[in-house]
């Protein structure tokens, strides 16, 4: 399924629709060293590695490389894999999807020279990779390999890393029990392994778990604990903020998500964070009455289109859309939306996502507004300290940014 580097990047570039940078000659430098020696002789294979992770590490930065690695798995970065992991993590947070995966695949067909944590680690990646890129089912195979080789290796890391993404192969499948379950497992093994990046991931979890179960006091409490310890770090706050905003809307506090959202979507992000973030404030500006927000989202949406390489979320924050424009009773544009949710949905085999397109009502009149609800003491001060914060001012564009932190 790896692509060869010229292609890979050929594909991204078409989605994004321009080139990324000066960054991209290196990366492809990297690319396609690592192409030809997973097929060379072992002493041309051996020279090209060395360049290769020269290349990486010159990249990144000897400062940066030692803060990701120390951030990823607390440890140092001394093989040539992990300054391919490394470079691979930054080219997917810049949303290049196929030229990461293109690194990551060819790192893998090294074969020996790979260690086996570092093969681990890798393999994780592919599978988050080939997710994002809509193959759910390799995905699922890759991480029950990383899972595997972590009992073998007894590592907690690897196994946690491998629970995290099962849990949202599990989430795109609409298969919440199975979800939960993986949740807890990761919540266990990450806290095991010690590591910060894999903590965070699993506390996210919990966060999700207690607003399904509408255990608002709980999930408000951790959400805002996250948002606060992440403050010193802008790309993880933004998305510890995306994270709050949705929360809120599931809440029935769309105000209060509005508000939140407006300070994530206004910025430069990763799609990562920039989609979810817009779907929640199309809802949030519907559900509270700012029809011009949900103009403003639409807009972003059609524009970021041709650039978005992962497809679940593209999928899903269409879908959200629809739902928004159902709220406020947009009958034509309803049945534009939700029937382009669903031929995605049903294209890529996000069941979950087939089943909300499904249920929207094209012919809804608009719908009322709820009344607040009844919060504990601690989750009212939360709020309070939300209410507080004004609204962002949008920008005429929102848009797609490389990450600016090692997350």
């Amino acid at each position: 399924m790896t692509a060869a580097a010229s292609i890979a990047y050929r594909r991204d570039v078409a989605l994004q629709g321009r080139a990324f940078g000066e960054r991209d000659g290196g990366w492809l430098v990297v690319a396609s060293a690592l192409e030809h020696a997973a097929g060379a002789a072992p002493a041309v294979q051996k020279k090209l590695i060395v360049a290769a992770a020269k290349e990486a590490r010159r990249i990144l930065g000897t400062a940066r490389v030692r803060r990701m690695a120390a951030f990823h798995w607390n440890g140092p970065a001394n093989t040539p894999a992990d300054a391919f992991l490394l470079l691979a993590y930054t080219v997917e947070d810049a949303d290049a999807l196929w030229l990461a995966e293109s690194i990551v695949g060819n790192a893998l067909r090294l074969g020996a020279v790979v260690p086996p944590l570092q093969r681990g680690r890798l393999l994780a990646l592919q599978a988050r990779l080939l997710q994002k890129l809509g193959h759910t089912e390799a995905s699922q195979e890759l991480y029950h390999r990383v899972s595997q080789l972590g009992r073998q290796l007894r590592n907690y890391e690897l196994r946690a890393r491998a629970a995290n993404g099962l849990t949202t192969v599990a989430v795109y499948r609409g298969n919440h029990p199975l979800a939960s379950k993986y949740r807890r497992q990761a919540r266990r093994l990450a806290e095991k392994s010690g590591i910060r990046w894999l903590q965070h991931r699993a506390h996210l979890g919990l966060v999700t778990d207690a607003a399904r179960r509408k255990d608002f006091a709980s999930a408000a409490a951790e959400a805002w604990k996250m948002m606060r310890l992440s403050e010193d770090d802008d790309v993880m706050y933004a998305s510890d903020m995306q994270t709050f905003g949705e929360l809120l809307l599931h809440m029935g506090e769309p105000a209060l998500a509005r508000t939140i959202l407006s300070h994530v979507v206004r910025r430069p992000l990763p799609g990562r964070i920039l989609l979810p973030a817009l779907g929640g404030f199309a809802l949030a500006a519907a559900r509270s009455g700012n029809i011009a927000d949900v103009d403003w989202t639409l807009a972003q949406v059609r524009h970021l289109s041709a650039a978005v390489a992962n497809r679940f979320q593209y999928t899903q924050v269409v879908v959200e859309c629809a739902e928004a424009l159902a709220v406020i009773g947009r009958t034509d544009a309803v049945r534009q939306w939700r029937d382009r949710a669903l031929d995605l949905a049903r294209r890529h085999r996000y069941h979950e996502l087939v089943f909300r397109a499904e249920a929207i009502d094209t012919n809804a009149a608009p719908a009322r507004q709820l009344a607040s609800r009844t919060y504990t003491p601690s989750v009212n001060r939360i709020l309070h300290r939300v209410r507080d914060m004004q609204p962002a001012r949008l920008p005429a564009r929102a848009r797609l940014a490389p990450a600016t932190a090692e997350v």
